[in-house]
């Protein structure tokens, strides 16, 4: 497995055996680094902004279709949303170059 980065965490997935996803924080560069590991391979990274992390949870939450609201939701139905998956707008990003 790959081991956890010095600022950050490891979150094991499940599709592959030695697949994870590596989370570290640089903040020297003002980064967060995700990655994709199987076994000891990096097999791709994103660099994102701090900025750009609401974002990301927000897109992380509607992709879960509201099982993340479901499984945080008040005990009173009458105070929580009708739809706690709300699908975030997409960007357009340049090219990288």
């Amino acid at each position: 497995m790959a081991p956890v980065p010095r600022s950050g965490d490891v979150v094991v997935g499940r599709d592959a055996v030695g697949r994870v996803l590596r989370v570290s924080h640089h903040p020297r560069h003002g980064r967060v680094v995700l990655s994709i590991w199987q076994g000891s391979e990096c097999l791709a990274t994103l660099r994102l902004a701090p900025e750009d992390l609401p974002e990301l949870v927000g897109v992380l939450t509607a992709a879960a279709g509201g099982q993340v609201a479901a499984a945080t939701a008040p005990e009173d139905p009458a105070a929580a949303p009708d739809d706690p998956a709300v699908p975030m707008p997409r960007r357009e990003y340049p090219a990288a170059g």
